[in-house]
């Protein structure tokens, strides 16, 4: 699967032949089939056009001076975000990334007349990304794999687990059990309150974790069909388990982060960097 939302080619020949290993996340809003019927569509089209922008800010936050930059592409509903590798940076760093960049487009679309509750998945592979271009087995993955969830979670397929381990999950990733279409699956998922955490990494303020959860549940609250009242449960299960996950880790994530700034002052102030 390929995705252009642009109809000039935006790379290269040199670029177009190239593919690197990378990590691709596609997400989209669910509840979205339907919506007209339930909003105005300027309204609509506008939230989308808010979304869109603020993904866009978000992704390019991930990638101020880092060595190579996220993209982000989309259409309606549906973001696509990823990365490939450099010398620079391994398979991990650009998982973590991405999936920095996934929870925090999560976090950011819940306050407008048409909030946007967000999932999908994570995979990696050889990919090629360019200006608005994802293509490779990744892109592939990903949209076979990203409407499976029963909950607005973003979640890394098994092969992008493998790429990981401890050291990389941060506040950004935590081990849950996912609900899929086809079953319970183990895995790691990206937590939405991660950009909250880090923005706050002196001293966490549960308070603003608190007042975004019953947004991430204002969604699900114009319908009690079965199958979306599963996944408003399934919903608050996740965002009680990532807010236990941020509680129960911010200090250490915070004393290891401050520790790192204040070696990297001590070796610029030597000269060392």
């Amino acid at each position: 699967m390929s995705v252009n939302t642009t109809l000039p080619n935006t790379l290269t020949p040199e670029e177009s032949l190239v593919l690197r290993q990378g990590a691709v996340a596609l997400i989209d809003a669910l509840g979205f089939r339907g919506i007209w019927s339930k909003a105005e569509p300027a309204a609509i089209v506008a939230q989308l056009r808010t979304a869109r922008v603020r993904a866009a800010n978000e992704v390019n936050l991930q990638s101020f001076l880092r060595p190579n930059s996220l993209h982000i592409s989309s259409f309606s509903d549906t973001l696509f975000v990823g990365g490939t590798v450099s010398e620079d940076e391994d398979l991990a760093g650009i998982v973590h990334r991405v999936a920095l960049a996934v929870a925090s487009i999560q976090s950011t679309q819940l306050d407008a007349p048409v909030p946007l509750n967000y999932r999908g998945c994570i995979s990696v592979g050889e990919v090629m990304i360019g200006h608005d271009f994802f293509v490779g087995q990744p892109v592939d993955d990903a949209a076979t794999l990203y409407e499976q969830a029963q909950a607005a979670v973003v979640w890394l397929t098994p092969s992008t687990r493998q790429a990981l381990d401890e050291r990389h999950l941060g506040l950004t990733l935590f081990e849950w059990t996912v609900p899929l279409k086809s079953g319970p699956l183990k895995t790691l998922v990206a937590n939405p309150f991660a950009a909250i955490a880090y923005e706050q990494i002196h001293a966490l303020n549960l308070a603003a974790i608190d007042m975004l959860i019953p947004a991430f549940m204002r969604p699900f609250r114009a319908s009690r069909a079965v199958e979306v009242v599963q996944k408003e449960q399934n919903t608050s299960a996740f965002l009680d388990a990532a807010r236990q996950f941020t509680v129960d880790n911010f200090d250490a994530v915070s004393n290891a982060y401050l520790e790192e700034q204040a070696q990297a002052q001590e070796d610029y102030q030597n000269g060392l960097l």
